[in-house]
């Protein structure tokens, strides 16, 4: 069975292209069978008076669960426009949802952002790309 880096991820959006003015809590994503997932935080133009962006991660049983906080898992707070940070997360087995909340704050703040997500590591490999 082929090794080839194709076959070894598996994008997602945990939260897709906008620009936000409030909070954003992104859906839920299968993270079941990866080993880790890596986030990568795409910041653009920033506007407003004292704009803030937190991003972090979460975990939960299933879905439409109690999400809580993984431990270590947050960015470095962004306050300036054209960022793109990168997180590694490891995918708790009990735990295998993941979702990415970006908590907006500042008067009148605009973010145009996003935060594409690579599941990696697959145990077994997916029969098809995107599955």
């Amino acid at each position: 069975m082929s090794r080839q880096v194709k076959n070894l991820i598996n994008p997602k959006l945990g939260l897709t292209p906008q620009t936000a003015t409030s909070t954003q809590t992104g859906t839920g994503i299968d993270c079941s069978g990866y080993d880790e997932v890596v986030y990568v935080l795409m910041v653009g133009a920033v506007s407003g008076t004292s704009p803030t962006l937190d991003v972090k991660i979460q975990e939960s049983d299933a879905v439409g669960g109690t999400y809580a906080d993984i431990s270590g898992a947050a960015f470095a707070q962004v306050t300036t426009a054209t960022h793109q940070l990168h997180l590694d997360t490891r995918v708790n087995s009990a735990k295998p949802w993941q979702r990415v909340v970006g908590t907006i704050t500042g008067s009148s703040p605009s973010f145009a952002l996003a935060v594409p997500m690579l599941r990696v590591n697959p145990a077994l490999q997916p029969a098809a790309a995107g599955a």
